[in-house]
């Protein structure tokens, strides 16, 4: 009978591969905003309010000097849940949805 070695590995499953979005000319700038490892998130230049997801007008003042400006990345789990419903065929559950509040 054939001995095991303690270092023998079971080989594993490559990760599934995340389906990437498909942009938009209004949503291209927040799929592109963090490419080089910044988090942003959209901004009114007018009233200095916090937007997400992004929208064309400023939901508080209704400014159209909507941007995208940089986070901390900070921020606190409000809230979450575990999806096991399969709604991509490339994306097999478990994975989780997060409410995350800002800092």
């Amino acid at each position: 009978m054939p001995v095991k070695s303690s270092t023998s590995r079971v080989p594993e499953e490559p990760a599934p591969v995340r389906p990437l979005p498909q942009p938009t000319l209004g949503s291209a700038e927040f799929w592109t905003a963090g490419s080089d490892g910044m988090l942003r998130i959209a901004r009114c230049a007018d009233c200095g309010a916090y937007t997400h997801p992004p929208l064309p007008r400023c939901r508080s003042c209704r400014g159209d000097r909507v941007t995208m400006a940089p986070v901390s990345g900070r921020g606190v789990v409000a809230g979450f849940t575990v999806n096991y419903q399969q709604w991509l065929a490339d994306f097999p559950p478990p994975y989780v949805i997060a409410v995350v509040a800002l800092e």
